[in-house]
């Protein structure tokens, strides 16, 4: 399967389950648990330790203790394995494969979505230390999935235009900060942030208006961005804490994160983000790994950085 690359920016600020399926990533399967980019409905750094709350990125560690792992997914027995292997990969200190790992997840996760069958038999062969993050993971993936409504796949690519994200260290450091300020968990705001627009990935409005990373319509963002830039991952995450904070988030996350999109679907996909991350802000590294990808009626294609200069590339299979 592939949650959904399309999902969010075809979405705007409104009801996610209006428009016909045209791709699906974030995990993999039609476009994997990709970028759900999502919609606020209510209208519709540094590195070190000392700015991130003790939270940091580990990836750019320089012991390595593992090599890459095996991607089978042709059974339930080995998706454990290989889910096993990345999440407990990205759980353990000096390992430096962060980068194929959160490469992998999607993918991997995708399959079991598109193989519900396989899910009890998964969760009870992967290692104990990782099984709730696999589960929750998994739910995710589920939840947005389910957002799509059917119909038709596009036969072209969208008009985005994908970049760099911001470094780790940066967008953790906003996160934290901006939970300083709010009282909001900073992982709600990366996990709505990983489904909106990829960590910012993703450039370009959304068929209802909805714009910027955390995909705001400016009459919102007017409201809570408190004269900033719309376009700008740090003012964009500082305003969905606000807006969050504003209904509620310190208290009751989930009549919040209604507000942000009144879906029940994406705020418990927001929320079993959070929860990895708030059981392991180690499995950041992963998230912040995960491509763009984008299923058309002629196949699934990864976004790559620099996209459309640099051309799509096609997924076997």
């Amino acid at each position: 399967m592939l949650l959904d690359s399309r999902l969010a920016h075809e979405l705007g600020e409104h009801d996610p389950r209006r428009l016909p399926v045209a791709c699906k990533y974030p995990f993999v399967r039609r476009v994997g648990v990709g970028v759900v980019v999502g919609c606020v409905l209510v209208a519709c750094g540094g590195s070190g330790a000392s700015h991130t709350g003790g939270i940091r990125p580990r990836h750019a560690a320089t012991t390595t203790t593992s090599t890459t792992p095996p991607l089978r997914l042709d059974s339930a027995a080995a998706i454990a394995t290989t889910l096993t292997t990345i999440e407990r990969g990205l759980r353990t200190p000096g390992d430096t494969m962060a980068a194929t790992y959160g490469t992998l997840q999607p993918e991997a996760y995708g399959t079991l979505v598109s193989h519900p069958e396989w899910r009890a038999a998964v969760l009870a062969a992967v290692g104990p230390d990782v099984e709730a993050a696999v589960g929750a993971n998994l739910d995710a993936s589920v939840s947005l999935d389910s957002l799509t409504t059917g119909g038709p796949l596009s036969a072209t690519l969208p008009p985005w235009t994908i970049v760099a994200p911001q470094p780790e260290a940066t967008l953790l450091a906003d996160y934290v900060a901006a939970q300083a300020a709010t009282g909001v968990p900073w992982g709600y705001l990366a996990g709505i942030h990983l489904i909106e627009s990829r960590l910012g990935r993703i450039v370009g409005p959304s068929s209802a208006g909805a714009q910027g990373p955390m995909q705001f319509l400016p009459s919102t963002f007017a409201e809570y961005g408190q004269g900033g830039n719309i376009d700008d991952d740090h003012d964009a995450i500082f305003a969905a804490a606000r807006l969050l904070a504003a209904h509620g988030g310190a208290t009751n996350i989930n009549r919040a994160l209604l507000a942000y999109n009144d879906d029940q679907r994406y705020a418990q996909a927001v929320e079993d983000y959070a929860g990895v991350l708030a059981a392991s802000p180690a499995a950041f590294d992963g998230y912040y790994q995960w491509p763009v990808v984008y299923e058309t009626s002629t196949g699934t294609y990864v976004l790559p950085t620099g996209y459309p200069a640099q051309p799509a590339v096609r997924r076997a299979g």
